[in-house]
């Protein structure tokens, strides 16, 4: 089993990112545990809440409008209000996309068959970018000749 340490503070690069709070309903029958990074969509039945983001789904959670900032854990039958970032850098190895890891930044996104983008480019809109951290292709990082 993998086990993996979080550190807030490593998920967001360059600065402070934009913020918004919403709320997560869990009626999965168990206890939800959802960690930072884990992407998002807003339920269309509502402008409050929220879900982790599957491109399968058809309730408008499907559509990402962010990644959660902070762990929670949720009840069966519980809500808890999250904290997820709507703008600014986010550390891509720290991402969590669809359930069991199906989906990737470049998943079609489509609502009643009408393509809106791939998981990454409706972020962007939104204004999350991604970044690999342990990249070294960055101009700032390059040695001069």
């Amino acid at each position: 089993m993998l086990t993996r340490n979080y550190n807030i503070s490593q998920l967001i690069l360059f600065g402070t990112p934009v913020t918004t709070t919403a709320i997560i309903t869990n009626s999965t029958g168990s206890t939800m545990t959802l960690q930072p990074g884990r992407v998002l969509g807003r339920v269309e039945a509502t402008t409050t809440n929220v879900y982790p983001q599957v491109s399968s789904a058809t309730d408008g959670s499907q559509i990402p409008v962010g990644v959660l900032a902070q762990k929670v854990v949720i009840a069966d039958g519980d809500s808890a209000t999250v904290t997820f970032i709507r703008g600014g850098f986010v550390q891509l190895d720290d991402l969590f996309l669809g359930l069991g890891g199906s989906d990737t930044l470049n998943t079609a996104i489509s609502d009643n068959s009408t393509f809106l983008g791939t998981i990454g480019d409706i972020l962007a809109k939104c204004g999350v970018y991604f970044i690999n951290a342990n990249d070294q292709t960055y101009l700032d990082t390059q040695a001069s000749a």
